[in-house]
């Protein structure tokens, strides 16, 4: 997360029993209402704010909303959860979900890029230590849409960021989850809200609960497996690969920080079960920060990167 210094105390998580095929850890799912554990930060020329809203399911007061006035400077701003003291293990956990509703966003903010952070406590004493402690990032850009969307994102999108706090670099460990960030990047133009709800750890793709439990595997017909790019920083070329669980139509994307698409690297049925390695041509591109996405029928996932010229 780029020149930010934040910490985020979240929710304990409490593990649920699930099928034999998924297990499940619920990281947050607000229906108490509560948000005196919910802080934000802000580094744009307005602020930020949190309330309660209707969840998914239309319960008042069971989801958290997000409310963001960039100002006119535009920068980045984010919300904090605590939730209780400790850490967490989500050991095997494969991937992180949440439902997701852009209430207000202006076309000046199309796509809102989230920035998701997690941060571990080794040495158990409840302060993430920058210095001593990793911060892994993943990517994920909001669009306009009607009503809560279903957001699965693989924990192996996660990756290191130590561009400012440098960690320990020995790989993040999920049996000490301590604390989540999320920061909008590159926010400006008209004030927004987002709503966020039931942000869960599952072990496989999870489905959404809210759909016919008829024939789950209609709903997410399988994720999507974005390796990191390498190298990252690039200077000319960077390659990464795209691997599905079942054959489909794929499009991969590469945008700017401003949301504008500056290559499309694949739009075509691809294979399941075989890693494809794509190449971003970095010599017609200013240097930057871009985003790598893959998109599908039913799933999208994305990635960073930076080209330095």
């Amino acid at each position: 997360m780029k020149g930010l210094l934040v910490t985020l105390f979240f929710a304990l998580l409490v593990a649920l029993p699930a099928s034999d095929a998924q297990a499940q850890v619920v990281f947050e799912d607000f229906n108490d209402g509560d948000i005196s554990d919910v802080f934000t930060f802000s580094e744009t020329g307005g602020g930020i704010g949190v309330g309660t809203t209707d969840d998914r399911n239309g319960t008042a007061d069971a989801a958290l909303s997000i409310g963001v006035n960039p100002g006119d400077t535009g920068s980045f701003s984010g919300f904090v959860v605590s939730g209780g003291a400790g850490t967490t293990d989500v050991t095997g956990m494969t991937h992180m979900s949440f439902y997701l509703r852009p209430q207000t966003v202006q076309a000046a903010n199309v796509p809102v890029v989230l920035e998701i952070n997690f941060h571990e406590d080794i040495n158990g004493d409840g302060v993430y230590d920058g210095g001593l402690e990793d911060e892994y990032q993943a990517i994920y850009q909001v669009t306009t849409g009607e009503g809560y969307t279903f957001v699965q994102i693989p924990v192996a999108s996660f990756t290191d960021d130590n561009a400012v706090f440098p960690g320990a670099s020995d790989g993040f460990d999920y049996a000490n989850l301590f604390e989540i960030v999320v920061a909008y990047a590159g926010v400006q133009g008209p004030e927004f809200a987002l709503s966020i709800d039931d942000i869960v750890f599952s072990s496989g793709a999870p489905v959404d609960p809210s759909t016919s439990s008829e024939d789950p595997e209609a709903v997410l017909p399988g994720a999507v497996a974005l390796s990191p790019a390498y190298p990252n920083p690039f200077t000319t070329q960077a390659q990464f690969d795209v691997t599905l669980q079942q054959t489909q139509p794929v499009r991969v994307e590469v945008f700017d920080m401003l949301g504008r698409s500056v290559q499309v690297l694949y739009d075509g049925v691809m294979m399941a079960g075989t890693p494809h390695r794509l190449t971003l041509d970095g010599q017609n591109l200013a240097s930057g920060m871009y985003l790598y996405r893959v998109t599908t029928e039913t799933f999208t996932t994305t990635r960073s990167i930076i080209l330095a010229q």
